[in-house]
């Protein structure tokens, strides 16, 4: 589970790369993460002291894998369709609760049945 900071940098990070895998890495003077491009930038100076676990919980969580050093990222597919990953998480406890009200709204029809029945 992603914290709000976590969501957050992520988020910045999809817009810095626009939504791709392309690595991108620290810009440790200027509080940043940069393109290849030096020019386009995203400003963590709102996260600058929590940035290094951000980005341990990212790589942790498998939203960013570190590339050819400590210092270079990137997004992967999960980061990249988030939702996708989701659905299994989201559909399961759905399926469980539309079996369940399907076995009450059953249960009280079959209930009825019997009673007209007698």
């Amino acid at each position: 589970m992603l914290t709000y900071q976590c969501r957050t940098v992520l988020k910045e990070l999809k817009k810095l790369t626009n939504k791709s895998d392309a690595n991108f890495s620290y810009l440790l003077y200027k509080h940043s993460f940069c393109l290849d491009d030096v020019d386009i930038i995203y400003d963590y100076s709102q996260f600058e002291n929590e940035i290094d676990s951000i980005m341990d919980t990212l790589i942790l969580e498998g939203y960013v894998k570190n590339t050819f050093n400590p210092y270079n990222f990137q997004l992967t597919q999960k980061a990249l369709h988030e939702w996708q990953f989701m659905i299994p998480y989201i559909a399961r406890p759905i399926s469980c609760l539309i079996s369940w009200i399907l076995g009450i709204i059953s249960a009280v029809f079959a209930e009825c049945l019997i009673r007209h029945l007698l």
